[in-house]
């Protein structure tokens, strides 16, 4: 939303809300006043109405500091925010696949699903070890994707294991993203 002179806080606020979109505030420059005092806008003053307003609507927002369209910190606060935003939109619709029931012993890998549903709509796929041990089976016989994946590694990693289990990686490899 950006702030040119004093706004109309009002609509801004009342559009962000509708919208439901993460907002960015931000205000051109504002130039020095003339020898006589006038001056020809007051973006600042519309930041701020436009931030209290905001706030009393509710509506989460962020702001750049005022500068020209032509400053480079314009450009890296425009890019900054879409990357934030992308990043908020891709966790928003993160789905966990969770095999098989946690260790006893390993409490830090611990979570609350219905609080990561209810909170943040991210949904907790568990897969039971015998779905996991059968999907490896069928990716075994799939001989053609364990080569493709083995040589894969084999082109990009030191490996340190025997064959066998190169393959038994592979396959896990390919059941997990299949299950996935």
């Amino acid at each position: 939303m950006p702030a040119i002179s004093y706004g109309t806080e009002y609509v801004c606020a009342r559009l962000a809300r509708e919208l439901g979109v993460p907002v960015l505030l931000w205000g051109l420059r504002d130039e020095r006043p003339d020898a006589d005092g006038i001056r020809l806008r007051d973006s600042q003053c519309g930041l701020f109405a436009t931030g209290k307003v905001l706030r009393r609507f509710g509506v989460p927002f962020t702001y750049l500091n005022n500068c020209r369209l032509e400053d480079a910190e314009f450009a890296r606060g425009l890019w900054d925010f879409l990357a934030v935003c992308n990043v908020v939109d891709t966790f928003r619709h993160t789905r966990i696949l969770q095999i098989a029931p946690r260790p006893f012993d390993f409490w830090s890998t611990m979570c609350n699903e219905g609080e990561l549903l209810e909170r943040f709509q991210i949904q907790l796929s568990p897969i039971p070890m015998p779905e996991l041990t059968e999907a490896v089976k069928e990716a075994k016989a799939d001989q053609a994707g364990v080569k493709e994946v083995t040589d894969h590694c084999r082109g990009c990693m030191n490996i340190a294991i025997q064959p066998e289990e190169l393959e038994n990686v592979a396959a896990l490899k390919m059941a997990m993203k299949t299950l996935a």
